[in-house]
């Protein structure tokens, strides 16, 4: 008698063909299936895996005995492997599956859950994931009670598309409307609001890292202007008091695209010093930006993701124009970006690209003054054969980048450069390791004196108290149900009912040492830090909430100078 392979709810059994009618009559739990898929690859090699799991494919396909809704589970076997194995045929197999059984809400929930967890270049595929997640919806609306009795499964099959609606939309915001995103029966236009506020006293403006690059070239340029000691260079070290609100209002249309307005608002305490020959002087700056942004992320191709986007912002800033604190200046900015993402068999690389010009203009300020920026940053994630479950999330990373930083004014242009590698150790149990050595270079033209050559070596333990991939109150327990005496079959288990309240809380330790290879050596310094991430959720709208707060002990050891540098910023949406 033939035998075939059968999948069923966390266990692998050999069933002959008679069996068929009686595993038609059960509603297939599509829970298993990622289960199954991995306890079938375990131990095996990928080229093995992959000819044993296409020969039982070929074979069930074509076997007439065996019903639509079976075939269906089959192909959404393959998707699971060829997900884990990072094979590009994943998506082929899942609208295989959904065209074979059109009732099955929990199918179309598994491919929403690859589109939002596992793809995307660096963010979800929100749209594309958006209308599996509302086809499965209203096929559970529709579901046959009759075929469907397992009242905790279609729960869980709500909450955890519920769960991936949030997950979704995490970064564009709090959902303006009903308390229930499952309002309607379709997805529709809908409008979303973020902000943040940060405040801190730092060195360095809120991210940015070139302080050392920022000193140097202040002192380079006192020193041009007036006799200098070491005890004004020691000066020129100092904390910045300084605020920044950001606030986004986004509208997200039924086809991939965003539409975005945007406000910012930020302050910086002893910013600057714009008369050098007083320059234990420092005056405040103020910069208010407006503006607006389109962007779209989609799926090219079966394996890559794009996300793009144009952003205009109008720029109105005071104290950062020599000798002239109080002057407003206006700066029109224009940016452009495009993420590329790509699986690679098991692995995935992923291409970060940016470019902005900005014309700079000032009414009693007569020369001309433009600035443009680009960066680019190129990572590779490995994945180890034995992180196969949430293989979005771990990995090991190598990458390299560079940006280019480019003002001038009149004719004289002032240019920096930054070089980096890094590479990542993740998925050490709770700890990730990252290390980034950075090349940093100032130039000013006609001044050889501002010629200089920087070197950062930074270094970031990060530490999961409450990890986001375990999914919180969303967890999957496989249990077997003796209900259904003739074979062993899985129902669902959910810790907690409701959202979980808690998505992750980290601890992050990063340490930095920065030194001087070419030209002014006296603001070599070490940080030593500590920053805690926590982000939680409010359980009725799903409101998503980030607390990161950090201090940083910093040694400038040449000048005998230490700085005690602190942030906190809250996020909603």
């Amino acid at each position: 008698m033939k035998m075939h392979i059968l999948i069923t709810p966390a266990i692998i059994f050999f069933s002959s063909q008679h069996s068929y009618t009686e595993i038609d009559s059960i509603f297939i739990n599509p829970f298993a299936i990622p289960a199954a898929a991995e306890a079938f690859i375990k131990g095996k090699s990928r080229d093995t895996f992959l000819h044993e799991i296409q020969t039982f494919y070929n074979e069930t396909q074509n076997d007439t005995l065996l019903s639509n809704n079976v075939k269906a589970r089959n192909n959404a076997l393959m998707a699971e492997a060829s997900r884990i194995l990072g094979n590009e045929s994943t998506v082929v197999y899942y609208k295989k599956a959904l065209q074979l059984d059109l009732i099955n809400p929990g199918l179309e929930l598994l491919f929403a859950r690859y589109l939002s967890l596992y793809r995307g270049p660096g963010r979800p595929l929100a749209i594309e994931a958006d209308r599996h997640i509302w086809a499965s919806y209203k096929k559970l609306l529709f579901l046959d009670p009759s075929r469907f009795t397992d009242t905790l499964v279609k729960r869980i099959i709500h909450d955890q598309l519920l769960d991936l609606l949030l997950r979704c939309h995490e970064s564009d915001g709090v959902l303006l409307g009903p308390c229930n995103p499952f309002y309607k029966s379709k997805p529709t236009f809908r409008l979303f609001l973020s902000t943040r506020g940060t405040y801190g006293r730092n060195s360095n403006d809120f991210e940015r890292i070139d302080d050392l690059r920022s000193f140097t070239a202040e002192a380079i340029t006192i020193v041009s202007r007036k006799p200098t000691n070491s005890y004004l260079l020691s000066e020129i070290v100092r904390n910045k008091i300084q605020y920044l609100v950001e606030t986004q209002a986004r509208l997200r249309l039924p086809i991939p695209i965003a539409l975005d307005l945007l406000y910012n608002y930020r302050f910086i305490g002893n910013g600057q010093i714009t008369n050098f020959y007083e320059p234990y002087t420092y005056n405040n700056d103020t910069i208010k930006e407006s503006g607006g942004r389109i962007g779209t992320t989609a799926r090219l191709y079966q394996s890559i993701d794009t996300h793009s986007e144009i952003t205009y912002k109008y720029l109105q800033r005071t104290g950062l124009i020599e000798f002239h604190p109080d002057t407003m200046e206006t700066v029109n900015h224009i940016e452009g970006k495009c993420d590329i993402g790509w699986n690679v068999h098991c692995d995935r690389m992923l291409l970060n690209s940016v470019g902005v010009f900005q014309k700079i203009h000032s009414l009693s300020i007569w020369y001309k003054r433009e600035r443009i920026i680009g960066a680019m940053n190129l990572d590779y994630q490995h994945y180890g054969e034995s992180i196969m479950t949430e293989r979005a999330h771990r990995g090991s990373i190598a990458g390299i980048g560079f940006a280019l930083d480019k003002e001038w004014y009149n004719d004289t242009a002032v240019t920096k450069y930054d070089f980096y590698v890094k590479a990542a150790l993740k998925g050490l149990g709770p700890c990730d390791i990252t290390l980034q050595p950075s090349l940093l270079t100032y130039n000013k033209d006609f001044d050889i004196i501002q010629d200089n050559l920087f070197m950062r070596n930074a270094l970031f333990l990060l530490l999961r108290i409450k990890d986001e991939e375990n999914r919180g109150g969303l967890t999957i327990k496989y249990l077997p149900d003796s209900s259904v005496s003739e074979k062993s079959r899985c129902v669902i288990k959910s810790k907690y009912r409701s959202l979980p309240h808690i998505r992750y809380l980290h601890l992050v330790f990063p340490v930095s040492h920065e030194f001087s290879i070419r030209g002014v050596m006296n603001y070599a310094n070490i940080k030593i830090g500590g920053e805690l991430y926590f982000r939680f959720f409010e359980p009725i709208q799903g409101t998503s909430f980030l607390v990161n707060m950090g201090y940083s002990f910093q040694d400038f050891y040449h000048l005998d100078k230490i700085l005690h540098n602190f942030r906190f910023s809250f996020t909603v949406g």
